[in-house]
């Protein structure tokens, strides 16, 4: 029997183009970024 391994992807609900994000929603977006390492390279030394 082969085992089924199931990983939980992060949910983001993001906002239209035009409308503000509410504070809790950026920090949830973040949050995702920094633990994926989505960001690009900085421009910061």
């Amino acid at each position: 029997m082969r085992k089924r391994v199931f990983l939980k992807s992060p949910i983001l609900n993001l906002q239209p183009k035009g409308t503000k994000a509410k504070p809790y929603q950026v920090q949830q977006v973040r949050r995702v970024i920094l633990k994926y390492k989505l960001a690009g390279e900085s421009d910061e030394p």
